[in-house]
């Protein structure tokens, strides 16, 4: 890969501002100056098999965490006050403030979705939705629309990479399905998060990518 290709991916791989202006976060480490203290941060806690949203308070601080080797090091690290354990996602907004409390869980173990896999999202009071792939990408539908949400899809070289899918549930209330994906590794050492919210949905669409994550992992 030629140097100007690898910043290239380098730089899109870290976390994005939408235009939407949410924001998430899936480990402790980032890097640059996005994460915003006074902003009103939500934690999305696992405690057995209930997914709940809390209020959290980040303190940020200069990165001493050891490297493996080959490993990228990150200038800084975030900690949850009074929270000694990490959740799946610590995420906020300047449109929309979260409520607090037991959030309605569809789907909760992480698996990559091979071609031609089928899952039913439902769960008390959401829409029961499915959540399919194909050799064309991953879809979502509700038997009246069906969304197109990722056109990646394994490829020969690195076949054993598949797209995957984190959480699903309704994080923002409104009785229908929201979504963490992760998009496939495209053989560069990198990832990429996605949130998808159905509250921010189009006239002819399930769910928005609202916010995405990623890093690369030399």
């Amino acid at each position: 890969m030629t140097g100007l290709l690898w910043l290239m991916v380098l730089f899109t791989g870290f976390p994005q501002e939408s235009d939407s202006n949410y924001r998430f976060m899936s480990t402790r480490l980032y890097d640059g100056d996005w994460v915003e203290t006074e902003d009103t941060w939500y934690g999305l806690f696992q405690t057995d098999s209930i997914f709940e949203l809390r209020e959290v308070e980040l303190q940020l601080s200069k990165s001493t965490a050891p490297l493996w080797e080959g490993e990228r090091p990150h200038p800084f690290r975030v900690d949850l006050v009074g929270e000694p354990d990490w959740p799946l996602i610590i995420l906020s907004s300047s449109e929309k403030e979260f409520i607090e409390g037991p959030v309605p869980t569809a789907f909760r173990n992480y698996q990559h979705l091979v071609p031609d896999t089928s899952i039913i999202l439902e769960a008390p009071g959401i829409v029961e939705t499915l959540l399919y792939t194909t050799e064309e990408g991953l879809f979502l539908s509700n038997g009246e629309v069906c969304q197109t949400l990722s056109d990646t899809y394994p490829g020969e070289e690195f076949s054993g990479q598949y797209i995957g899918i984190l959480w699903a549930g309704d994080l923002d209330r409104d009785g229908r399905v929201d979504l963490i994906i992760d998009d496939v590794d495209d053989g560069y050492y990198c990832y990429r998060l996605l949130l998808f919210l159905s509250t921010e949905a189009g006239p002819d669409s399930l769910v928005e990518m609202v916010a995405s994550f990623g890093d690369v992992y030399y």
